[in-house]
């Protein structure tokens, strides 16, 4: 879940993007100011780890994903604009889901373990959108 207080975070993140090299460091700045939202606010890790048993969390969760998927389509569209409208929105939605996956595994373990497990995800996101054109 990203949960809308992730919102401005990622608007500012992706809003350095302006290039497809741009793409790595803009994905790994997400990551770790998603983790560190959910460090510095506890009880938004709380009510996100609650979407796992409530039907309408989840339906929040949802939107929130699909919000979120938008920003990252956006901003996909201006550095690959030859790249097809299905695949720019599969591929935000698949990365946002991962990132979010990413952070639920790390917000679980202490900070050591943490960055491991973070720092390790960063390294498999994307480069480039070389096999998305």
């Amino acid at each position: 879940m990203a949960i809308a207080p992730s919102s401005p975070r990622l608007a500012r993140d992706l809003s350095t993007v302006k290039s497809a090299r741009d793409l790595h460091p803009a994905l790994c700045r997400i990551v770790d100011s998603y983790y560190q939202m959910f460090i510095d606010t506890p009880v938004m890790r709380d009510i996100w780890q609650a979407t796992q048993a409530d039907r309408a969390l989840q339906k929040l969760d949802e939107e929130d994903l699909a919000f979120l998927s938008a920003l990252l389509v956006d901003t996909l569209r201006r550095i690959a604009p030859a790249t097809g409208e299905a695949t720019l929105s599969a591929f935000s939605q698949l990365t946002m889901t991962l990132i979010a996956a990413a952070v639920r595994q790390a917000i679980t373990r202490p900070r050591r373990p943490a960055r491991r497990i973070l720092n390790l995800f960063k390294r498999m996101l994307p480069h480039d959108l070389t096999d998305l054109v």
